[in-house]
């Protein structure tokens, strides 16, 4: 039986973030500095890989979700410009539209951004009902933790207490942009369950 565990989702979405948590909390399983596919860690282990959305493994998955109108207009410090577009990733990887079919697809326990980043130590307590975790310490004090991979500290624009991140509403022409090229994101958006129908659209932008 692989004891395994693996995290994965949506790129700019939050699965750094949560790592480090898991990372600075978690005593009964072995973790790493560094991103690592899950085929590549063997026995009781935690690794994150975005894309591993795309695989299939003997592991227990905990899959990563955010409003996709924060993951579009996030940037990532390796690259210049925003990181993840609806139809592709700056790396060349799927975009959006493509990693939510892939989502909806993939068995896993599901973690939303905004719900770890509202309250951390709820989502850790919630994680007790599927996986044998132990804890030592609180999410929401990983920063307090000894400095991982500086890969990893600069992904998330550097350790420091959790907060919302960006607002998406400051980047219209962006949101402009996305939506009109690509207006099956409308559906997805409420696929996704982060709004009831199309017009907050109208209401954002004329604000």
């Amino acid at each position: 039986m692989n004891l395994g565990i693996y995290i994965c989702g949506f790129p700019r979405a939050g699965t750094t973030l949560f790592y480090l948590m898991l990372r600075s909390t978690v005593t009964n399983y072995q973790m790493f500095d560094r991103e690592m596919k899950a085929d590549k860690a063997r026995g009781r282990c935690i690794t994150k890989r975005p894309l591993d959305l795309f695989e299939r493994y003997n592991k227990k998955c905990i899959k990563i979700i955010r409003d996709p109108r924060s993951v579009m207009t996030s940037v990532h410090w390796s690259r210049p410009g925003y990181f993840v577009s609806s139809d592709k990733c700056a790396t060349g990887h799927p975009g959006i539209i493509t990693m939510w079919e892939a989502y909806k697809r993939k068995d896993g326990f599901e973690v939303r951004y905004e719900e770890l980043t509202r309250d951390p130590d709820r989502i850790q307590d919630e994680l007790l009902l599927t996986f044998d975790f132990e804890y030592q310490g609180k999410f929401s004090d990983f920063h307090n933790t000894e400095p991982p991979d500086t890969n990893m500290r600069k992904a998330i624009n550097g350790l420091r207490p959790v907060d919302r991140g960006h607002d998406w509403r400051e980047h219209k022409e962006r949101i402009r942009d996305q939506f009109t090229r690509f207006p099956q994101m409308f559906d997805i958006l409420i696929e996704m369950g982060y709004e009831e129908d199309n017009n907050w659209y109208e209401r954002v932008l004329a604000g």
